[in-house]
């Protein structure tokens, strides 16, 4: 019982606080590019720092303020996007078809559950990858690793880091920003007629009736909503749609961080929402010092590998005065779910940290089939089942569900009852991704209907 005591107050001393915006730079990074041209580096930073801010300090707050009531079980967060943004993706149709994806997926999770749903797309931001290793080889030829198309390319003879992809990074951003505010402020849920979307699926990869079935059960939907009192549609006509992107180049994320004038915190405002990835969140390394002293909501991505006093230190330093609002753990530990996140539900509720749990079914459950990564959705949704029975069993809130996904026709992810060839092969058809598999539009719906008969 003292030892337990002693603990405590130990974990809960935290750590003295001091910080400037660019102390980061003095301790040890990980999944940072080695830029040769340090004076081009310099000049991308200079004009970064001067641009203006992608998203400004009201709008991360008002994020904030929607996720304690996440956090309290009132709403229910939904995160889904692109596993990594990318030049050759980026269109207007893109922007559009997956702002649907996100409206619909509203659409199930509201009238499934009836809870408000917080929404933050993987978009605006989402270019850089960490990896296992600096280097890959390729024919016994050493070359960079692709980390995102902020920080080199895909080709292998432009492996290179170049500092000049950030500003490119920034251009796209603005553009996809303007283009999700303009829908997030004039879209209307009631003017949707879901046979009219203009998606390109392959007819011969998808199983024709149930999705005959499934589009005229969502425009049933739809049409019972337009007869609803406006305070129950309101979430799905008018609130944000929020970003959010892995904050893993810290030159980037210093460049676009603006100190507010009327409250002198700092904010970083390359988007609402930024987190921390499972090799970037060490104590004492450059990304936790970074993101400490920012006020945006922050996000923590745990596997099994995490060490449940870690956790509480962690805690301390990018939460020190326990704010509700503030911290998203983002659960990804695939079938070792059931023997770490009880230990670490048990940890939370003892030390009294206000947190958000939110699982993502996603990263710990790649697989290789027919050369390539691919992740199969009995695995997703065997992590979902685990997720949501373990706060039941522990008394804790499930909070959300984090998808990487797209509205596109693509063939990554390999299952669903919607798809009609589903063994490997199915592969083939169309994987388009740089980084991980994701859910095409149908598996999306899958799973987003499945959560929502679970919130």
């Amino acid at each position: 019982m003292f030892l337990k005591i002693f603990i405590i107050i130990l974990l809960n001393l935290g750590y003295a606080y001091s910080w400037e915006l660019s102390s980061w730079r003095t301790r040890n990074k990980s999944q940072q590019p080695m830029y040769k041209d340090i004076t081009k580096l310099l000049r991308v930073e200079d004009i970064l720092k001067n641009k203006p801010p992608l998203v400004v300090s009201t709008e991360i707050d008002e994020l904030k303020n929607n996720l304690v009531g996440v956090e309290k079980g009132d709403s229910f967060l939904f995160m889904g996007g692109d596993c990594a943004e990318t030049y050759r993706e980026h269109s207007t149709q893109n922007i559009i078809n997956n702002y649907q994806l996100f409206i619909l997926s509203t659409i199930i999770l509201l009238n499934n559950s009836g809870k408000k749903i917080v929404k933050i797309a993987r978009a605006a931001g989402q270019f850089s990858k960490p990896r296992s290793s600096e280097y890959e080889y390729v024919n016994n030829t050493e070359f960079y690793s692709y980390k995102g198309d902020m920080i080199n390319e895909e080709d292998l003879s432009k492996r290179e880091p170049n500092p000049e992809l950030m500003i490119k990074a920034y251009t796209q951003s603005v553009e996809t920003l303007n283009l999700i505010r303009a829908l997030s402020s004039s879209y209307r849920f009631s003017n949707i007629n879901v046979n009219d979307w203009k998606f390109d699926f392959k007819t011969e990869i998808y199983n024709k009736k149930p999705i005959e079935q499934l589009l005229t059960n969502l425009q049933n939907t739809i049409n019972l909503l337009k007869g609803m009192d406006i305070s129950n549609t309101d979430n799905i006509n008018t609130a944000k749609l929020y970003t959010g992107h892995e904050g893993m180049l810290l030159n980037y994320e210093e460049m676009l961080t603006r100190k507010d004038r009327f409250s002198d915190k700092y904010y970083d405002c390359s988007s609402h929402f930024v987190w921390i990835g499972e090799r970037t969140r060490d104590i004492n390394k450059a990304h936790v010092e970074f993101f400490k002293g920012i006020s945006n909501p922050i996000g923590i991505k745990l596997s099994s590998n995490i060490h449940k006093y870690d956790l509480i230190r962690l805690l301390n330093i990018l939460n020190p005065i326990n704010e509700s609002g503030k911290i998203i753990l983002i659960i990804r530990m695939g079938d070792k779910i059931r023997n770490k996140l009880p230990e670490l539900i048990e940890i939370v509720k003892l030390f009294g940290k206000k947190v958000t749990w939110v699982c993502d079914p996603m990263h710990a459950n790649g697989k290789v089939a027919n050369g390539v990564k691919t992740r199969y959705m009995y695995d997703i949704v065997n992590e979902i089942d685990e997720f949501f029975g373990i706060h039941r069993e522990c008394g804790s809130i499930p909070g959300g569900i984090h998808l990487e996904m797209t509205a596109n026709d693509v063939t990554e992810c390999i299952g669903g009852k919607y798809i009609f060839n589903y063994d490997d092969t199915f592969l083939n058809k169309k994987y388009l991704t740089s980084c991980d598999p994701r859910l095409n539009f149908f598996q999306t719906v899958e799973i987003v209907e499945y959560v929502s008969k679970m919130i």
